[in-house]
């Protein structure tokens, strides 16, 4: 019974743990990589103003290691969702956005589903 607890919990695997694990593989890749916070806190009577409301979870910026003629990068987003979560309305029209500057978004849901789009990518740049 208890085996069957870990796989739930496993399943249900937060997006700030993802987001951490995210972090941890590009940080050992060697990659830049930020998390963005967005929205507005309360700071004693003040409000302070982050990112806009629905920019993703982390940025990165790759750069073609084989491309050695350039010293310029992408800049790649990703999104960090729970197992059958979808991205807000307002986080599509982010998305939208970025991807008409000319920057990429990774909707992910996994660490192991973020290494396989971050290797696609890889090979597409």
């Amino acid at each position: 019974m208890r085996r069957g607890c870990e796989c739930l919990r496993i399943m249900q695997e937060s997006e700030t743990a993802i987001s951490k694990s995210i972090a941890e593989f590009l940080d050992g890749a060697g990659v830049f990589n930020l998390r963005l916070q967005s929205g507005t806190v309360q700071k004693g009577n003040r409000f302070i103003h982050l990112s806009k409301n629905g920019t993703p979870d982390r940025l990165f910026i790759y750069r073609n290691p084989y491309q050695t003629n350039t010293t310029f990068g992408i800049a790649v987003f990703c999104e960090v969702k729970r197992v059958g979560e979808k991205p807000s309305a307002e986080q599509l029209e982010v998305h939208k956005e970025i991807i008409r500057a000319g920057g990429v978004v990774l909707c992910v849901t996994s660490l192991d589903e973020f290494i396989a789009e971050f290797n696609r990518l890889k090979m597409l740049l």
